[in-house]
């Protein structure tokens, strides 16, 4: 094989892509209770839409900025591609919109 490959620990597969991207361009949706969630780009246009029950995580792939609107404020931690919180829950339940730069 001829190209250049860069190493695996570098990046993460991103389900129903077929591309690769920076670990650092993904975060991850993780879901404390059931929670519909609805991400965004700047355009508006949607690039994920997902019904997620309690426990479960959705990695995204950000390009740019992005909207992630939610069912359930409650129900919901944004975390960095260090597993870090970049939005801990709301207090209250009702449909939240969070947007990342």
């Amino acid at each position: 094989p001829t190209g250049h490959r860069v190493p695996s620990k570098t990046q993460a597969p991103v389900p129903g892509t077929t591309q690769n991207y920076e670990k650092k361009d993904v975060i991850t949706l993780e879901a404390l209770g059931d929670v519909w969630i609805l991400v965004q780009n700047a355009q508006g246009v949607e690039l994920q839409w997902q019904n997620l029950r309690k426990g479960e995580r959705l990695p995204v792939a950000k390009q740019g900025s992005i909207s992630i609107t939610s069912s359930n404020g409650k129900a919901l931690r944004v975390l960095d591609h260090e597993g870090r919180s970049l939005k801990e829950p709301t207090q209250k339940e009702g449909i939240t919109i969070f947007r990342l730069p």
